[in-house]
This record gives structure tokens, C-alpha cells and sequence, in this order.
């Protein structure tokens, strides 16, 4: 339920099924970058080429994987990060001296947002160990040095 100007107050349960908290409201960098996106195209929700197919999927599985599993911890959110890792890794980067992130070769900064957000949720859920599906090999044998 998006209010007038795009925005939506914090909390607020949107139809895709995720609750949206307007960023500006912690200040600070969290403010320049909702400025950033309200700037963006409109094709950086859409996902046109070359993410477009590649989102529709993982949008469609995302959907009905959180749609069975609204708690977002279940097995599948490996398996979704397995799919969708190549594809982060394929258009953003992160700069070597600052850690500043730069996506090239696509406006699909949403749909690429959604793909880390699930990786994110793996590697915490794999840091839980609560089940025993939870420590599984990571995706790539050596994830580097944290950031």
C-alpha cells in the first residue's frame, strides 16, 4: 500500500509480501541512497535484458517458496542463493580499496537486491546450525576475507 510520492510507512505490508520500511527514515547514508533510487528508472524494478528471464524465475520461486515458508529459513533459501550467486557476482562488484558497490550491464538493481538478500539469509541461517541442513558447504569454496 504505496501512499502518494511512492512511499509507504514503515512496516507496511506490500502485496509481494514483504513489509517495507522507507530507508530515509534512519537518516544518513540510508536517506542519499533511497534519493539514489527514487532517482533510478523505472527498469530497475522491472529487470529487462539481460536479467529479465533470470528474475522472472527466481521472482516467481521466490514468491512461492516465501508464500509456503514465511518464516524465510527454510531449505530452499540455499538452494535460491545457489541459483542466483553467478548472476550477483556476473553484474556487481565491490571496489578492492573502499568496498563501495558497483553494478554494471544492468538496471535491474532490485531484482539483483532481491538475489543478495536471499545469499545473506543463507549464510546466516548457516551460521544458526539450530538443524543439520543448516551447515552445508557454502556456495563457493572460499568466500574471501569479511568486509
Amino acid at each position: 500500500a504505496l501512499l502518494l510520492g511512492g512511499l509507504s510507512p514503515a512496516g507496511v505490508l506490500g502485496l509481494s509480501g514483504y513489509a517495507y520500511t522507507d530507508p530515509r527514515y534512519f537518516g544518513g547514508i540510508f536517506a542519499e541512497d533511497a534519493e539514489l533510487e527514487a532517482s533510478q528508472p523505472a527498469e530497475a524494478c522491472t529487470c529487462r535484458e539481460p536479467l529479465d528471464a533470470l528474475w522472472d524465475i527466481f521472482q516467481v520461486e521466490l514468491r512461492a517458496n516465501l508464500q509456503s515458508d514465511p518464516t524465510f529459513s527454510g531449505p530452499w533459501v540455499h538452494a535460491m542463493c545457489g541459483s542466483a550467486y553467478a548472476t550477483i557476482f556476473r553484474f556487481a562488484s565491490t571496489h578492492p580499496e573502499t568496498g563501495d558497490v558497483s553494478v554494471q550491464g544492468t538496471e535491474c538493481t532490485a531484482g539483483l537486491a532481491a538475489m543478495a538478500t536471499v545469499c545473506a539469509q543463507s549464510a546466516v541461517l548457516r551460521s544458526k546450525g539450530k538443524a543439520s541442513w543448516h551447515w552445508h558447504e557454502a556456495i563457493v569454496q572460499d568466500e574471501g576475507r569479511s568486509v
